[in-house]
């Protein structure tokens, strides 16, 4: 089963208006949304369908309507002066981009494009009606009688301008449009199915196998998981399919998809735009495998199988951040280009992979000048790239190097850089603490660049919500007898990581923390909370690699599980401590005839082998994820169980899981009662008492950072999410807020004279008594806003939806 969420009418636009013909789609595509609103419907403007890189098939307006099936329209913002003639299909034009073309011909193709995507299904092959229609939305139908193309055998089914003025009448004539291909009206799982696949279930599911063992075992389970995994984030698939114009940023915890985001976004501009020089960067060598297959599993799926990754196309590169002997990386690469040595991390003072490539990267920008190579980088994992330590004119080296390797635009003098980046501050490794709620490059913008577009993803759909649960009540402390060790400040930033916090974060107060229900509950969500996750502590090594051992015998044997890329046993601890537990793990393992992959010995680039469990350290597994995950030597965490850097790893291990969790460590320690308190928690909320309120509070509050900044001179401050937060009484005068998230916000007495609210969102806004002169509103969504005695002079309420 498919489990979909999505509005009863969805539509995603992909492009900018910039021209004629794109102001000519506008007005057909807005006619499209307001008739069809309250349908089953899925519809784009311009989805990305490409044949080679240099022959685009994208169709103008692409709609899937459960009751009327597939419709393509095709759009020609022309004149009926430009229509020279029409011959058959051909037409010929004059004062156009082109003299002659083949629109209706050009949309049935299109349409069979579409089609392909669904003649494997056996539901759905076959089975989906399909339209073509011809928008002319600057032509009436009066002319077009009058010039006698009416009478032409080939006349085609057409949506004139004078239709678009009668949103029945053109419903109508597109529901009556006859089909080019016949099929049904599909029922509620083929509409699922249809949603899954246009949106790329192929590129997220791996394949089934035949599993003999019984019903109930983990590998028939698992199967099962593999046809419910599937669910459609409108979010994500908005963010997906947007066209760049300068610097975004996807914030989320683990599982909710950056990684995955991030390899669409850059199959998507690669065929958008050959011509561009792309670069995905990422830290973690064992994802190199990963992002060369989703790359080359998107790119199939967007061309229809015709195109896939070509490792030797300059123009999408895929680099790690330092690179090697064998290997070219972004840091090499720069290297070479700049005629500099290449520093390895035992060259350096920090000797840490991300402080060192901090320090070896202050270098380069200190010494050379950077050349421009890329017209756009796309970085995963971005939080790891940064450093307490090293910082060049008071950036992050790294940072900075990778925004001054990007060749710039500039759009009415004002400089414009494309860059993708992912991140999140609590899988970071290497420092906790910080977070940057204004983006990661919001010190290296100049100030004549847009600020940073934050998207922030709260869905984790790869780990049972148990063991997400566990996993942030280890890392802070929630059942920590001496008390909690890090806690987040924001009730905005609990509800992105899909939590509700509720209580005051104030010494010796009772709050409550509860994972938030959300419409996508995973499968596992309703087993017994002993099959999810469990821990065993044991008097030695010995005993516990033993237990290991066995475990995945039977996983083997009579669970059904497949060793490579369904188990996983990650070792925790740091350095020489963990290869010591590692070597012994491979000798118990090899002794009991399971195969064993270690990435940084083997190959540091692939995390599988086939026919292997891969077992390694928390570093390597980042990223990854597999069904079941055994985590071993919690001890190592145990022995100093207030320190931050190590629960995080724990953290990260955790949400690898896809399913189900096994921790065990040797000895006895206090953590261990922690973690099997935490453990014996019934439900999604955890009560605590803040017996001493740490010094390392999180600092995740946009409010704080805003007024700290708007204090030192800034005004900039558009699409920050303010939910919820109140500013009354504040003096805000001249500040732009544009496209923010601003519901539900206190405003009451606030000075916001000439403050911009443009394309804001200010559902539920209390603008009692505030000084609101010269304001501007203009597109804004002011439902339900309360304006009792504020100061509304001159205030701009244009294209504004009030109610």
């Amino acid at each position: 089963m498919t489990d979909i969420d999505l509005p009863k009418s969805c539509f995603i636009a992909t492009e900018k208006l910039d021209n004629k013909g794109e102001k000519g789609e506008y007005l057909v595509w807005q006619s499209i949304k307001n008739i069809f609103v309250n349908h089953d419907i899925l519809a784009y403007w311009r989805y990305p369908l490409f044949n080679t890189k240099n022959q685009r098939k994208e169709p103008d307006i692409l709609i899937f309507e459960k009751k009327i099936g597939v419709i393509i329209i095709e759009v020609k913002a022309i004149n009926i002066e430009q229509i020279v003639s029409i011959n058959g299909h051909l037409w010929q034009y004059k004062n156009f981009y082109t003299n002659q073309g083949n629109p209706y011909q050009q949309a049935e193709n299109q349409l069979f494009n579409v089609l392909d995507y669904f003649s494997t299904e056996p539901s759905l092959s076959q089975q989906i009606k399909g339209r073509v229609l011809i928008a002319l939305p600057f032509i009436k139908s009066k002319a077009w009688q009058e010039k006698g193309f009416d009478k032409l055998p080939s006349n085609p089914p057409i949506i004139f301008a004078n239709d678009l003025l009668n949103l029945d009448s053109l419903k109508e004539k597109i529901i009556n449009t006859s089909t080019v291909v016949k099929g049904r009206e599909l029922d509620s799982q083929q509409w699922k199915i249809l949603l899954s696949i246009i949106t790329g279930k192929s590129v997220i599911i791996p394949p089934t196998y035949r599993v003999l063992t019984k019903d109930n075992s983990r590998g028939k389970i698992i199967n099962k998981l593999i046809n419910y995994y599937y669910h459609l984030d409108l979010k994500q698939e908005i963010i997906s399919k947007k066209n760049l114009n300068a610097v975004e940023g996807i914030k989320g915890t683990a599982g909710t998809g950056k990684t995955l985001l991030l390899c669409q976004k850059a199959a998507y501009f690669h065929l958008k735009y050959p011509e561009w020089k792309i670069a995905f960067i990422f830290f973690s060598r064992s994802l190199y495998e990963q992002i060369i297959t989703l790359i080359d599993k998107w790119l199939r799926h967007f061309s229809n199988n015709k195109i896939g990754y070509n490792t030797f196309d300059k123009n999408l590169l895929i680099l790690h951040g330092w690179g090697n002997k064998n290997q070219e990386g972004f840091y090499s690469l720069i290297c070479h280009q700049t005629k500099s040595s290449k520093l390895r991390v035992n060259d350096t003072y920090s000797q840490s992979p991300n402080d060192s490539l901090a320090e070896v990267c202050c270098q380069l920008l200190e010494n050379k000048k950077i050349p421009a190579l890329f017209d756009l980088i796309i970085l995963d994992e971005a939080q790891d790239f940064l450093s307490s330590r090293w910082l060049f004119q008071g950036k992050q080296p790294f940072l900075y190097l990778v925004y001054n390797a990007l060749a710039p635009n500039y759009i009415n003098g004002k400089e414009r850089k494309k860059l993708i980046y992912a991140y999140d501050e609590i899988q970071c490794l290497n420092q906790i603490g910080e977070t940057y709620q204004r983006g990661l490059f919001a010190d290296i913008l100049p100030s004549n660049h847009p600020s940073e577009k934050i998207y922030t993803l709260t869905n984790s759909y790869r780990t049972p919500k148990r063991i997400i649960n566990t996993a942030f009540a280890i890392n802070m402390g929630w059942c920590r007898p001496l008390g909690v060790l890090t806690m987040i400040k924001s009730a905005h930033s609990w509800q992105e990581m899909g939590y509700k916090l509720r209580g005051n974060l104030q010494s010796n107060n009772n709050i409550s923390i509860e994972r938030k229900n959300h419409k996508y509950i995973h499968p596992l969500d309703n087993f017994d909370r002993g099959e999810i996750i469990n821990f065993q502590s044991f008097y030695s090594r010995q005993e516990e690699l033993n237990y290991l051992a066995e475990k995945i015998l039977y996983n083997l044997r009579y669970d059904g599980l497949r060793p490579s890329r369904q188990i996983l046993v990650i070792v925790l601890g740091n350095g020489y401590e963990s290869q010591i537990i590692e070597n012994q793990c491979r000798d118990v393992l090899e002794r009991n005839a399971i195969s064993v992959y270690f990435p940084h010995q083997d190959n540091s680039r692939q995390f599988w082998q086939d026919g292997a469990v891969t077992v390694c350290n928390v570093y390597q597994a980042k990223g990854n994820e597999a069904f079941l995950v055994y985590i071993i030597g919690c001890d190592r965490i145990a022995k100093e169980e207030d320190n931050i850097s190590l629960r995080n790893q724990l953290f990260v291990a955790l949400t690898r899981s896809k399913g189900w969790v096994y921790l065990s460590g040797v000895g006895n320690y206090v953590m261990y009662s922690e973690l099997k308190e935490v453990l014996a928690v019934k439900g999604d909320s955890f009560n605590l008492t803040l017996r001493n309120l740490p010094e390392n509070i999180i600092k995740a509050s946009e409010k704080e950072d805003l007024l700290k900044r708007f204090a030192l001179g800034n005004r900039n401050f558009k699409y920050l999410c303010l939910s919820g937060e109140s500013f009354k009484g504040c003096c805000l005068d001249n500040i732009n807020l544009i496209g923010s998230n601003l519901e539900k916000i206190n405003f009451q007495q606030t000075s916001l004279e000439k403050a911009k609210f443009i394309n804001a969102d200010l559902k539920d806004v209390d603008f009692r008594n505030a000084n609101l002169k010269n304001a501007k509103f203009i597109g804004a969504n002011l439902t339900r806003v309360n304006f009792d005695g504020a100061n509304l002079t001159n205030v701009d309420f244009s294209d504004t939806k009030m109610i």
